[in-house]
């Protein structure tokens, strides 16, 4: 038996995802249950064999196959829809370094663009 990290990476390589995971082997049996720690996910696994890796991350459900060989502890899984693209308003406090007073009007600022 060897001690297998599953890594859940988001948009960026910094970013961890946390996830709810499910470790299956080829036969079906649940080898694994429980929810990633700063987006890591350990278990035990036989070397040189198959595992299905079903996790969920922001209620989205995916399956990835891993194949366990002796030369690989740590699996990384990287999941693009991290992101969410519902609008949000976020309010912000805006001032110049130079001016205290210097009244700024109301406009509208894009952070995020597709």
């Amino acid at each position: 038996m060897k001690k297998i990290m599953i890594k859940f990476m988001g948009m960026g390589l910094c970013s961890k995802c946390q996830a709810q995971v499910s470790i299956y082997d080829m036969k079906g049996c649940l080898i694994a249950k429980g929810c990633s720690n700063k987006g890591e996910f350990c278990f035990c696994a036989k070397e040189g064999n198959c595992y299905k890796v079903c996790y969920s991350i922001n209620g989205l459900i995916n399956c990835k196959t891993i194949y366990v060989n002796n030369s690989w502890n740590v699996y990384p899984i990287f999941y693009q829809g991290v992101v969410n693209n519902r609008q949000l308003p976020i309010t912000f406090l805006l001032t110049d370094q130079s001016y205290a007073n210097l009244p700024i009007s109301k406009g509208v600022m894009m952070l995020w663009q597709k």
